[in-house]
């Protein structure tokens, strides 16, 4: 049957899956990424070397950060997750402080330190963009 179409009538078959309008397909390509990543970033702190390197990098901005949290099965993970946004957190909110210090004028001579660019780390480990 397929062969006895038309142009026009596959070409309208072929546009039905894609232009779906409940769908948007580069939206839903997001969301599938970003699910299956968060996936592969649980399944890899279950073990040491995971959490280690988990421990070690920027982590998960906290919008994907709760995201994840909602999809971990295995309460390692999770745990790993939570506790290093925590820790993520203290630091971020230690350093915003220490910079508000710095910029009291009593204390306008001491040397300025990474604390600087703390409120540019904040926005990003709430929104999550680097742009």
């Amino acid at each position: 049957v397929r062969n006895l179409e038309s142009p026009e009538q596959k070409l309208d078959r072929l546009r039905t899956a894609p232009f779906r309008e409940d769908l948007c397909q580069a939206c839903y390509h997001i969301q599938e990424t970003t699910r299956r990543t968060l996936d592969l970033i649980l399944r890899v702190v279950e073990e040491p070397t995971g959490r280690k390197a988990y421990s070690q990098a920027w982590g998960l901005c906290l919008r994907h950060c709760i995201e994840a949290a909602r999809i971990a099965e295995a309460p390692a993970a999770l745990n790993e997750l939570l506790t290093a946004q925590i820790t993520r957190l203290r630091i971020l909110e230690w350093e915003l402080q220490e910079a508000s210090r710095k910029r009291n004028w009593s204390v306008r001579y001491e040397p300025k330190g990474p604390e600087e660019g703390a409120w540019l780390r904040a926005a990003q480990r709430f929104c999550g963009s680097t742009a």
